[in-house]
């Protein structure tokens, strides 16, 4: 049972983002500092997350959570600066 699980198409699909993630960011590690580089990552997972439970699962985003994602989106323009 593990077996078939661990080879299912939903989980060979995830471990082959995983594996594009760790690439593309590796890169981004050899151009950029870290310090820039690990919060525009993470503020781009924010915006992943937000986008995908809005289109996929149908949560409603509030216009406090807006203006919560627009403050760290301008915090993470002023750390890249």
């Amino acid at each position: 049972m593990m077996l078939k699980a661990a080879v299912s198409p939903a989980i060979l699909l995830g471990i082959a983002f995983f594996g594009s993630a760790l690439i593309a960011y590796s890169f981004v590690l050899s151009k950029i500092n870290l310090s820039i580089a690990y919060p525009v990552m993470t503020s781009i997972g924010f915006l992943i997350v937000i986008t995908a439970s809005a289109l996929f699962f149908k949560e409603t985003i509030t216009i406090i959570q807006m203006a919560g994602f627009i403050l760290i989106l301008a915090g993470v323009w002023l750390v890249a600066r």
